[in-house]
């Protein structure tokens, strides 16, 4: 059983100014203004594939996680990223995934990548933690401006933050809707893969399907199909066990994954 909670290891890739990029959203689509407005400088994505092939079997780009979304970093003939005007990138390799929402117990200074400016950070103040990479933290200040920004100093200044019954509630909630709209999505690609296989060799094979069901704090996806077939398409479902993992980044939330079914529960 996969257990998701602090322990888990991922590559991270952060850019000075993804707008400068050419990305595209989980349709394989150039992101619209909505998905502009999440993509902040320095924003960083978790790398899921750094040589994907998209649908068309020509276009290449960098398959990543932002905020629980799939983004596709498209990269030009030389396998350089597409972009018309410079644009700075640093990959992370074994970074130790966070995903919490901390409080500040003392002010302060993070770093900001690629340049020399520090952002101020005040006692109290709501960080989220994105990922560690040797002694340094990669977060991302909550308060209003957003920014992100690298902290070196003693750990021991972040408090996790206490969330009440009814917070969580509302936050599954949230959390359950997103998680099936993915679901959904990965519904009408099987579909329109099976029935166009189905179609063209004149066999019945069943439609894998993800059903998801919710009992008190405790959402399960189940992917209804053979055991063989759920065997087969570990790699396509662990592409959305990340997705959901990033969806939780910075909420009390767990995931864990066995044999073609997740479980998102508080921690």
């Amino acid at each position: 059983m996969l257990s998701v909670i602090y322990s888990k290891s991922a590559d991270f890739i952060i850019i000075s100014d993804p707008l400068k990029l050419s990305i595209y959203n989980q349709y394989e689509q150039s992101v619209n203004q909505s998905e502009k407005e999440l993509l902040l400088s320095n924003t960083p994505f978790q790398i899921v594939n750094r040589n994907e092939l998209l649908g068309d079997q020509i276009t290449e780009a960098l398959r990543g996680l932002h905020s629980g979304s799939v983004y596709y970093i498209i990269k030009d003939g030389k396998g350089n990223f597409k972009s018309e005007q410079p644009t700075q990138t640093k990959i992370y390799t074994k970074c130790t995934v966070f995903g919490d929402t901390v409080t500040l117990k003392k002010s302060v200074t993070l770093r900001t990548p690629f340049s020399d400016r520090s952002i101020s950070c005040k006692e109290g103040m709501v960080l989220v933690r994105i990922f560690q990479t040797g002694s340094s933290f990669f977060v991302l200040k909550n308060d209003s401006p957003k920014q992100y920004g690298w902290y070196d100093g003693d750990p021991s200044v972040f408090k996790q933050r206490q969330t009440t019954q009814k917070t969580e509630s509302n936050e599954l909630t949230n959390i359950e809707s997103s998680i099936q709209t993915r679901l959904a999505h990965a519904n009408k690609i099987y579909a329109d893969y099976f029935n166009y296989f189905n179609s063209v060799t004149q066999q019945q094979k069943t439609i894998p399907q993800w059903n998801l069901t919710r009992s008190g704090q405790t959402i399960k996806c189940k992917l209804i199909s053979s055991n063989q077939l759920t065997m087969q398409m570990e790699q396509s479902t662990q592409y959305i066990v990340q997705e959901i993992e990033q969806t939780l980044l910075g909420k009390p939330f767990t995931v864990q994954y066995n044999a073609g079914e997740i479980t998102i529960k508080p921690r």
